[in-house]
């Protein structure tokens, strides 16, 4: 682990930073040197006699009980009605029966990944990336919540996807479609 200081608006204030079951954590410790680097003594101390357990204790949550939470208290303000929708639908349809009764803290990269799998010859590579994005959202702020240290969904790459060509009007249609347009419409045709 490490010690830094960080210049706020308050004064300095000293961080600790180390790694636990392989994952980076960091926290504010207080406004000494000292103070941090006793703090991040008894932390290592702590993880080698495995007496160490991360203060949080709410990994615990279920993973449909954030899904609930994230639909309410964000996507409900922050994202349009449709997308609302969308994301309901997305979560109701593929990621709820997969990960719903999971703890959000058991939710890993490889658990992810396969998830994703089951769909590759199932829907197309966009729809896959947009249910990633979703499960990579609420993840997120599941993290920003304080629920859990990480999101395991980074570093874990989008689908490349297929770039549908654009069918152009030939000028034949073209034509026939500003014959038939209405009057109202033929400007905007």
């Amino acid at each position: 682990g490490s010690v830094y200081k960080h210049r706020g608006k308050n004064g300095d204030v000293w961080y600790i930073q180390y790694r636990y079951k392989g994952v980076r954590h960091k926290r504010a410790v207080g406004r000494t040197k000292k103070q941090a680097e006793e703090a991040l003594k008894k932390i290592e101390a702590d993880i080698v006699n495995g007496k160490f357990s991360l203060p949080q204790q709410t990994e615990t949550i279920l993973f449909e009980d954030l899904a609930t939470e994230w639909l309410e208290n964000y996507s409900r303000l922050n994202n349009s009605p449709r997308q609302y929708k969308l994301n309901k639908q997305r979560l109701d349809l593929h990621v709820l029966p997969h990960f719903g009764k999971m703890k959000v803290g058991d939710i890993t990269s490889k658990r992810i990944e396969v998830f994703l799998a089951t769909f590759k010859d199932k829907l197309e590579n966009a729809t896959i990336n947009r249910i990633r994005a979703l499960l990579s959202k609420i993840l997120n702020d599941a993290v920003r919540w304080d629920y859990i240290p990480r999101n395991p969904v980074k570093g874990i790459p989008k689908l490349k996807e297929q770039q549908k060509d654009f069918d152009f009007y030939t000028k034949e249609e073209a034509v026939a479609l500003l014959q038939h347009a209405e009057k109202d419409l033929y400007p905007v045709f």
